[in-house]
């Protein structure tokens, strides 16, 4: 039974290290960098819209990235859409329609890789999302 149990616990141990040492290393290797493109202050200066741009590197395509945050508070932020291409290759319209109210549009909708789907309690502001 002890033999059982150490060969066990040692097939077990060089599974998990075989598949978590890999992804581990893939994962660290995979940062990104983030470059603000440009920015549109709201009505009220009190949000910020801003445009990014994503590098994952070589192997991988340009992101545009849309964040709205709070001025006073950065890292109160939601992340509106994200569009595959460079912000310079990619179509998109920025417009403010209210000191809480963000409208993007214009944008082709092949491009879109993601969007912020609801309009919650917490969010930083309102957002209209037109392809």
């Amino acid at each position: 039974m002890g033999k059982f149990l150490y060969h066990s616990g040692a097939i077990i141990f060089w599974i998990t290290a075989t598949i978590a040492v890999p992804v581990f290393i893939l994962s660290s290797m995979a940062d990104c960098a983030l470059t603000e493109y440009e920015s549109s202050i709201s009505p009220d200066k009190q949000k910020q819209a801003i445009v990014f741009i994503k590098n994952c590197g070589a192997t991988t395509n340009w992101e545009t990235q849309i964040v709205v945050r709070e001025i006073k508070d950065i890292d109160n932020q939601d992340i509106l859409i994200r569009l595959d291409g460079h912000p310079e290759n990619t179509d998109y319209n920025l417009m403010w329609q209210a000191d809480n109210s963000l409208t993007i549009s214009d944008f082709k909708f092949e491009d879109l890789l993601d969007f912020h789907s609801r309009n919650t309690v917490g969010d930083v502001t309102k957002t209209v999302i037109h392809p």
